[in-house]
């Protein structure tokens, strides 16, 4: 009995410790590419769907990510100079630039599809990362930024998701 409880005991401690590990926050500087990096393709990404895209579902999301996302970037780019005196990427990285590429190489249902599918990974991706750099992250000032715009990550979350379930 007593080695029953130790082991689960110790595989308790260790399904902590691997949780722990899977969620670490990155240091500031790569807190500050990474969500640069995203919010960037976010803005790149329905830009382009407001020109591709004739679902007024999908335009609106579109218009919805380009305001919220220049927001967060400028509030990006003010703290991480203030707080740390980083700079926030200006253009898309290689990654980044290969979707918009490939994206944009779509039309119709194939284009609303894809850009759907591409927003509800880069929201899951966002959303760990600011969640994680809330939570556990070495800069109060992009700690606090991270908390702030981490509701509204959420909500493009949900809204994306439910662009994916509807039928297009």
């Amino acid at each position: 009995m007593k080695s029953r409880i130790a082991t689960a005991a110790v595989l308790f401690l260790a399904g902590i410790s691997v949780a722990s590990a899977q969620s670490a926050a990155p240091a500031a500087p790569d807190f500050v590419t990474q969500a640069g990096a995203a919010g960037k393709f976010e803005i790149e990404s329905s830009r382009l769907a407001l020109k591709s895209s004739k679902n007024p579902e999908v335009r609106k999301f579109a218009q919805q990510m380009i305001a919220d996302h220049t927001k967060a970037d400028k509030e990006l780019q003010a703290t991480a100079k203030q707080s740390a005196s980083l700079k926030v990427p200006t253009t898309l990285d290689p990654d980044h630039q290969a979707m918009v590429k490939d994206l944009a190489s779509k039309k119709g249902k194939d284009f609303d599809s894809a850009y759907v599918d591409d927003q509800v990974k880069a929201h899951d991706e966002a959303v760990t990362l600011f969640s994680s750099y809330a939570q556990g992250g070495d800069n109060e000032g992009l700690k606090r930024f991270a908390a702030k715009t981490l509701p509204t990550l959420q909500e493009h979350q949900q809204h994306a998701k439910m662009l994916e379930s509807g039928s297009m």
